[in-house]
């Protein structure tokens, strides 16, 4: 099966046939209590619940659109969403549910900041994407409706699967980042499999250049450039303009400018989550470079310099909102055509108070002062 993660919800019951497997302990809904199950496996009730009389609409006490098929693994308390056996109903929410919690991984539907690289993040994601969507599709009607089951009904066999198969969707297209800086970085910063090039790999962890723009006459990477280095540009148009469905086209309409004096107001900026998730892809490909090793895009290994790089665009966005702006806004005219950091010891602190913040220039003029991407 062929398909964007980020097309529009037209997801098949093929595809959630996909290796949704739900464990007991899901985090998002580990605070659910349990009730009766009227999935494809029913688990015994915790809870007694006031079933309405049997109906063509009802099953086992629930609205029959809100019937989930899952399929037992081995022996264990293990479940995935069968196969090519979801309602169309189902189905159409299933993928719904998918395309919110993408958006809501990128930033674009929530006032507070995703934890994209944690295991707890991303089930909260699901979760949310699961509950806002069935409120969206009017499907919260009642104690008998989708909301209340995905609340209420047995975790293991109804909100489990649900919630580990939108996981696995996100972990999807998360991956997308670093699969396309581990092509992209070597090249874009010369990198090569010798000792020398592990050093210099290192060398740019190390004092935070990765990301900086160069020095006109030397060539060095230049402080006072941050997120200018062509990389970067490189890596958003590779990541999030790839294609039609990429996110920066998918969600053009919504983009919006940081800078609300004069025309600017008008200009389309690549959001900052977005931009810190691309950073620290580069950031992890150099980091398993300078280690001769490959890590895991998750965890630990990326979380630190995600949270840094964030950190690092916020306090730019308001000690420095024109540069921000023009920063932004160019890498989203370029793209679109029209060790964690806390390894070298620094705090997040450390790390803003080290930047040459009085030499980033904001000149509003036909390059805002810096070289054009």
């Amino acid at each position: 099966m062929s398909m964007s993660l980020f097309a529009p919800a037209q997801t098949t019951s093929s595809d959630h046939a996909l290796t949704a497997v739900a464990h007991t302990s899901v985090t998002s809904a580990a605070s659910i209590a349990p009730v009766a199950c009227a999935a494809h496996v029913r688990a015994t009730p915790t809870t007694v619940k006031d079933d309405p009389p049997t109906s063509p609409q009802m099953i086992g006490g629930w609205l029959a659109h809100t019937h989930l098929v899952v399929e037992k693994q081995g022996l264990g308390s293990r479940y995935t969403i069968g196969k090519k056996s979801q309602s169309k109903a189902m189905d159409r929410f299933i993928g719904r549910s998918i395309d919110r919690a993408l958006a809501t991984l990128l930033g674009r539907n929530t006032d507070t900041d995703p934890q994209p690289f944690s295991s707890g993040g991303l089930e909260a994601i699901a979760m949310d994407a699961l509950l806002v969507t069935a409120a969206e599709d009017g499907l919260d009607t009642g104690p008998h409706d989708l909301a209340t089951r995905i609340r209420e009904d047995d975790e293991a066999t109804y909100s489990g699967p649900l919630v580990t198969y939108i996981v696995q969707r996100l972990i999807a297209f998360r991956s997308t980042f670093k699969e396309a800086a581990i092509t992209v970085v070597p090249t874009e910063l010369q990198l090569t499999k010798t000792d020398a090039g592990r050093a210099r790999a290192r060398s740019m962890i190390d004092d935070l250049t990765y990301h900086c723009g160069s020095h006109q006459e030397s060539g060095n990477a230049n402080p006072a450039q941050p997120y200018r280095a062509h990389v970067v540009q490189t890596m958003v148009t590779a990541t999030l303009a790839k294609n039609a469905t990429s996110p920066l086209n998918k969600y053009a309409d919504s983009l919006t400018s940081t800078y609300m004096e004069g025309p600017r107001a008008q200009e389309r900026e690549v959001p900052a989550l977005m931009l810190a998730l691309v950073v620290t892809a580069i950031h992890a490909v150099l980091m398993e470079w300078s280690r001769n090793s490959k890590d895991h895009f998750s965890g630990n290994n990326v979380e630190g310099a995600f949270r840094s790089h964030l950190v690092m665009l916020n306090a730019l966005k308001d000690r420095k909102p024109l540069y921000y702006h023009r920063l932004t806004h160019d890498l989203f005219q370029a793209a679109t055509g029209a060790q964690p950091l806390a390894t070298h010891g620094l705090s997040n602190e450390e790390i803003i108070a080290a930047t040459a913040w009085d030499a980033i220039t904001e000149d509003d003029d036909d390059n805002g002062g810096q070289p054009s991407i």
